[in-house]
């Protein structure tokens, strides 16, 4: 697992989010990214937990900050690409900046029975 992205960016932009995975602590998010990740139609961000959307200073960078986490995929009809921020389930800003500016982007989000644990 790769956190600490700014160490992991691309020099150029690629596409943006097909998906994005959240979740809650110990709702098997990252599990089920690193799944998502290894099928072959799935090409993954360039680290985990992005975090673009919930921290200001990020979101400051703006869009093409964001795209030099993930591949061009324009010789790659066929992939999809995307990232696994479980936090962004829970900051409000969130949902919201999503749908500014990935908006065809599906939101996946991870969840456990509390019971259960």
């Amino acid at each position: 697992q790769v956190y600490d992205c700014d160490e992991f960016r691309r020099a150029t932009p690629g596409a943006l989010p097909d998906f994005v995975v959240a979740g809650v602590h110990k709702g098997g998010s990252t599990a089920l990214y690193a799944y998502l990740a290894q099928h072959g139609h799935v090409r993954p961000a360039a680290c985990k937990e992005i975090n673009f959307l919930t921290r200001e200073t990020l979101w400051q960078r703006g869009l093409p900050f964001y795209r030099r986490h993930f591949p061009d995929m324009a010789n790659a009809s066929y992939a999809l690409t995307g990232e696994g921020t479980p936090n962004y389930i829970r900051n409000p800003m969130a949902p919201v900046r999503a749908a500014e500016v990935i908006p065809r982007a599906k939101i996946i989000v991870s969840l456990r029975d509390p019971t259960e644990r």
